[in-house]
């Protein structure tokens, strides 16, 4: 069947897709991007208010110690995100660390992309805590369209976190570990502090390769990177996607999904 909607819609749709494997507010990005209304909002459960930092993680969600993940020791990475069906370059991110404790870290992602078909830009900015880069705790999503207009903003919070089974760290290849979490998630204009849905996710992560010595796109080499695939049920459809960890950064330094995001450099 052929794909009627407008370059920009899919590019967007795609992009909201990318974001939400790691960052699961922009589920919501679509509707804010297309000028879509939700219904009258009303205030639901608590969240984090301002920006995320650790000292707003809940004492549950710090009682998990980060799952394991080891304390991050980069600073900044650059990511060249391409289109996974056909290799076509899309555009770049960056990510800045700040601070961190055991293995979770705050940082800045910068993302700037463009349709294969060069008919619309699109930028964004995520502020987050994650465990290890790969498990979003807390975070507010910006997306927005330099030339092409549209743009909106959505904050999420993991709350009600439990390991259901297993363990992923130390990393192993055959390692499994099964997550149930309650996702808290608000729009623009929302009530500020106050979630307007709540879902509950299962996640199950899987150490699938063990690859001794990657190089990054730079050609310096990274060292050891482990392979892990997920198995995330956000709306009652399981989606697989993997990404990569490395030992020696202590984070996630490349995934695919409709998406592919390969490390270009670091420091």
């Amino acid at each position: 069947m052929k794909d009627v909607r407008s370059p920009r819609t899919r590019m967007l749709h795609d992009l909201t897709r990318l974001r939400s494997s790691f960052a699961p507010a922009l589920t919501l990005a679509l509707t804010l991007l297309s000028g879509c209304q939700t219904g009258p909002r009303t205030a639901g459960e608590p969240m984090f208010v301002g920006v995320p930092v650790l000292s707003s993680l809940r004492p549950d969600m710090l009682a998990l110690h980060s799952v394991g993940a080891p304390r991050p020791v980069v600073r900044r990475l650059q990511l060249d995100v391409r289109v996974s069906a056909n290799n076509k370059p899309l555009g770049s991110s960056t990510e800045l660390l700040g601070k961190s404790d055991e293995g979770n870290g705050e940082y800045v992602e910068e993302g700037a992309y463009r349709a294969t078909d060069g008919s619309c830009g699109l930028s964004s900015r995520n502020q987050a805590v994650a465990a290890g880069g790969f498990l979003v705790l807390m975070e507010i999503a910006e997306l927005w369209s330099p030339d092409c207009g549209g743009g909106g903003t959505t904050r999420s919070e993991a709350v009600r976190m439990q390991i259901v089974s297993g363990q992923l760290f130390p990393l192993k290849v055959g390692n499994r570990m099964a997550l149930r979490y309650t996702l808290l998630e608000s729009a623009e204009n929302a009530l500020e502090g106050r979630a307007e849905q709540a879902r509950v996710i299962d996640t199950a992560y899987e150490v699938v390769e063990r690859i001794p010595d990657l190089h990054a796109i730079s050609g310096r080499s990274i060292g050891e990177v482990y392979v892990i695939r997920v198995t995330e049920n956000r709306r009652g459809k399981p989606q697989t996607f993997e990404f990569s960890f490395s030992t020696a950064l202590g984070w996630r330094v490349g995934y695919k999904t409709d998406l592919t995001a390969v490390l270009v450099d670091w420091r």
